[in-house]
């Protein structure tokens, strides 16, 4: 451990700098996602990953007050209207403290069509009340990560552009690979 004048050095600063990229790192493509339990916005248990019958589940990290946030559950409701029968799904978990607010958001803008969770209400798989937001390191909200059926990272968007975009190209071309699957 580094002392406090240590950690202010330009050694100390580029170690810490060097730990976490090598942090990040582990959220990125490739990584998995350690599995999780929640309960969900309709008191069902949900565990993470839980979509194995999915292409790929988009993991959206958002809360009530985050206004950016609310905006982009448009092109969310939009993306899963066009793709939730082809193999999407969309586990949105909210940093909200009151649940009133993140049930009240829910209803408000219209999105309780897919899995909604409480960030603050998850449990690894020893039964350990885990931080999503720390474990996974996002630094701000909205944050996205589209994951496999097994749950690693195919890709960690900073905006909803960038997302829907990978999600559009993702089905195109799946649907060309497997014609039969969306019939």
């Amino acid at each position: 451990m580094l002392s406090p004048y240590q950690q202010k050095s330009y050694y100390g600063s580029l170690l810490q700098s060097m730990l976490y990229e090598y942090e990040l790192r582990e959220t990125q493509m490739g990584f998995g996602i350690p599995p999780f339990y929640s309960i969900d916005l309709k008191n069902n248990q949900f565990e993470f990953p839980s979509f194995k019958e999915k292409q790929i589940a988009v993991l959206d990290f958002w809360a009530s007050w985050c206004l950016p946030c609310r905006e982009d559950s448009k092109q969310l409701k939009d993306l899963y209207k066009k793709f939730a029968g082809k193999g999407l799904e969309i586990v949105s978990v909210s940093l909200d403290e009151d649940a009133r607010n993140w049930q009240a958001a829910v209803k408000e803008d219209s999105i309780g069509s897919w899995i909604h969770i409480l960030s603050s209400k998850t449990w690894n798989t020893k039964g350990i009340k885990t931080n999503l937001t720390r474990q996974l390191k996002i630094p701000g909200i909205p944050t996205y990560f589209i994951v496999n059926p097994t749950g690693k990272i195919v890709l960690r968007a900073e905006n909803i552009e960038e997302l829907y975009q990978f999600v559009e190209d993702f089905f195109k071309r799946y649907s060309k690979i497997h014609p039969h699957s969306f019939q």
